[in-house]
């Protein structure tokens, strides 16, 4: 439903030049040694920035996202 096209960029738009990347993970932590796999990850090849559909405000916020579709 967001992207009907298929993924944009967030960062510079950019519709057709992407790929999916496999095994992504997060910054290690106390509760995951390891990181956890990040899903849906897309990097984008005209500005090499990696993106994801929570690719918005939501991204950088400490709350969960069930919580924004909440609000």
């Amino acid at each position: 439903m967001l992207w009907p096209q298929g993924p944009v960029c967030f960062h510079c738009g950019s519709i057709e030049k992407h790929y999916a990347l496999k095994g992504g993970r997060t910054k290690p932590s106390k509760k995951n040694p390891h990181g956890v796999e990040i899903r849906g990850l897309d990097k984008c090849s005209d500005c090499r920035k990696k993106f994801t559909v929570r690719s918005t405000v939501c991204e950088e916020a400490k709350l969960p996202l069930h919580t924004w579709l909440q609000a």
